[in-house]
């Protein structure tokens, strides 16, 4: 009786710590700006990100990115597939400013999804990135 209760806490040990490890973000930022800080409308926004990867089994990513202007309003950009993460140390990204958008400040806010084992698609690691502010001109 007292083996089947070591052996069940053992397996449980196990699962969750499997879990627990499944779930570590694959990467963490180290530092990020905007080549571009002043944007003309329908310019296109430069931003550049210094990364520290943390995990290198992840086989796919997608990245969305949301452009806050400076009435408040989310301009939503599209999401992008990138496939399998380069595991490459800087990601620059260029997002075209909508010609729609107001003059004033505004916030670049992205987050990447990372599909890694064990579950890949069906519970993928969300990784909010920084904030990054620049002016549309």
């Amino acid at each position: 009786m007292i083996m089947q209760h070591v052996m069940a806490a053992t397996i449980g040990i196990a699962v969750a710590g499997g879990v627990v490890w499944s779930r570590i973000p694959p990467v963490e930022v180290v530092g990020s700006h905007v080549s571009t800080p002043v944007v003309d409308r329908g310019g296109y926004l430069d931003v550049d990100r210094q990364l520290s990867w943390l995990r290198s089994d992840c086989n796919k990513e997608y990245v969305t990115a949301v452009i806050v202007d400076s009435l408040g309003y989310n301009h939503t950009m599209d999401a992008r597939f990138l496939g399998a993460p380069s595991l490459s140390a800087r990601s620059r990204r260029e997002w075209q400013v909508p010609y729609t958008m107001p003059q004033g400040d505004a916030t670049y806010r992205s987050k990447i999804n990372f599909h890694c084992p064990p579950f890949f698609g069906a519970w993928p690691i969300e990784v909010s990135l920084p904030d990054l502010k620049f002016t549309v001109r």
